[in-house]
Parts: C-alpha cells; structure tokens; sequence
C-alpha cells in the first residue's frame, strides 16, 4: 500500500522523531514518522516539504487539529516570565523537555520543589485553561530553613491526603495519629499516574518534580 520495502512503522514520538530520522526511516523502505506537535500551520508546512525533499519514500505526519488556548510556545515567550530565567532557555530546553515528558494544557500537574519558580512560570500559564498545576514545597522548620521562608510559607507545609501513609521520610514525627502525613517530604522524578486513589480524571497525569 505504502510502497514498502519493510513492513515497519516508525513510531511518531515527539522530540526523539526528528525530521532527520523520518527521512532516514523513508529511504531505507519503511514508513518513517514526523511529529507536528505544538507548531504553528506554517512550521508543520515547512517541516512535511522538508521531509519530502529529501526522501522518496513513504512517510507521515502526525498533526494536532484542535490547539489549546495557551500554547508551550506562548508560555514559554509569556511576558510573565523573568527575564534572568528566559535567558537560561537555551541551556535549560524547555520546550524540548516539555515535549519528551508528554505536557499537554489539559493535564493535572504538580510540581515538587518549584523553588524560585523558573518551571512554574512555564505551567501555570500552560495549565490555566484546561488543565491544573500544583506546587508542593519543602517543610520549611527543617533544620537550615533560612527566617523569610519559614514566615512566607507559613500554613504551606500542613498536608490533608486522601489516603494512609504509614512509610515515610522522618519516620513517626511526620505522622498523624491515623498516619497520614503532618508535612510534605521529599520527592524526585517524574510519575505518570496510573493509581485508583486520586480522582479519576488525574489518571495518566504527569507530576513534575524540579530537575
């Protein structure tokens, strides 16, 4: 059907499946794959007549019809962000590590750690529409915790979950009496939910942890 010299379909994961490797699937005789998320109309032109160029083969476009109201490439130029965190875009890829982790506007996010927010300032104007963004912060009478953030963060560290959790960092001072916990504790790596204990609309949501 497709002309095909091997029956195999690149898979059009965005960020790794460049245009590169889509021309480089098509001429070797199978279906190569080109990614068109988050650009605009003119780009996703300009990136199919690229492909096509410089391949005979067969090849396909994977293309978002319905774009969000806030798109990754408007948060990240959004004149909400500091200009000291932009200028750290070119080492930092934004656009690029939002891209590969799956982000899309109707997520629920939580970010751990925002810190001084270089990343918040990227979701929260992403996530406003469709989707929602939360930020969880460190317990702040932890030993070191400098005084302006012990009184800006006060009654942010109290923790309600919906669930027990009897193994935690700090042992028994982080407990209730019905063991849940008292404050937040440490967290790392990013987690695409899959559970049935958090509402089901967070099912396959991605929670960030700061890098």
């Amino acid at each position: 059907m497709f002309n095909l010299k091997y029956p195999i379909i690149q898979a059009p994961t965005d960020g790794p499946a460049t245009s590169a490797l889509a021309i480089a699937v098509s001429n070797a005789g199978a279906l190569g794959a080109l990614p068109l998320t988050w650009v605009s109309p003119d780009l996703a032109y300009k990136r199919v007549m690229e492909v096509r160029s410089k391949t005979s083969g067969s090849f396909f476009a994977g293309y978002v019809l319905n774009f969000p109201t806030t798109s990754l490439d408007k948060a990240i130029e959004g004149k909400n962000r500091a200009a000291a965190y932009q200028a750290r875009d070119s080492f930092r890829h934004p656009k690029e590590t939002l891209v590969f982790m799956g982000i899309k506007p109707n997520m629920t996010v939580v970010e751990v750690w925002p810190s001084s927010g270089w990343w918040t300032e990227i979701l929260a104007p992403l996530l406003k529409d469709e989707g929602k963004y939360y930020a969880a912060w460190f317990p702040t009478e932890s030993k070191g915790t400098p005084d302006y953030l012990k009184e800006r963060e006060k009654g942010f560290d109290e923790v309600w979950p919906i669930i027990g959790t009897p193994d935690v960092q700090g042992g028994q001072s982080r407990l209730r009496a019905d063991s849940t916990l008292n404050h937040f504790t440490a967290s790392c790596g990013q987690e695409v939910f899959r559970g049935d204990r958090l509402p089901p609309n967070m099912v396959g949501d991605l929670f960030i942890c700061e890098p």
